[in-house]
C-alpha cells in the first residue's frame, strides 16, 4: 500500500499536501478546510480540469486505486477468486465508464 508514514506533511509542497489529503479520502471540501482556504476559491481551482490543484487531488487518489488494484492483482494471481471478481467488475465498470464519457463527448462536439 502507499507508505505514508515518511511524508512530511508540514514541509511539503501545497501541491504534495493535496495529494496526500486526496490519496487518504479527503473531499476537495474537506482538503480546503484542512489547509484553510477559502472555499470559494480552492472549489474554482478544483473545477479547472488543469489546475494544479486538481491535478494533484487527482494523483492522490490515483495513487490510493493503484495501491488497492495492485494488491487486488497479487491476491488474484494467489487464486483468490473474490479478488478475481471485484477485479473483473472493476475493469468492466471502467470500460462502461470510458465508454460513456467517450459517448458525451462526441455528443457535445455536434
Amino acid at each position: 500500500m502507499l507508505n505514508q508514514q515518511d511524508f512530511d506533511f508540514e514541509n511539503a509542497a501545497r501541491e504534495e499536501q493535496i495529494e496526500h489529503l486526496a490519496a487518504i479520502g479527503f473531499s476537495w471540501r474537506e482538503i480546503a478546510i484542512y489547509l484553510r482556504e477559502d472555499l470559494r476559491q480552492y472549489h474554482a481551482a478544483h473545477q479547472n480540469q488543469n489546475s494544479p490543484e486538481r491535478l494533484a487531488y487527482e494523483r492522490g487518489q490515483l495513487k490510493t486505486a493503484f495501491s488497492i488494484n495492485q494488491a487486488l492483482r497479487d491476491q488474484a494471481a494467489d487464486g483468490n477468486t473474490n479478488a478475481m471478481q471485484i477485479l473483473d467488475n472493476k475493469t468492466r465498470d471502467r470500460a462502461w465508464s470510458e465508454a460513456f464519457k467517450n459517448l458525451a463527448h462526441e455528443g457535445a462536439r455536434q
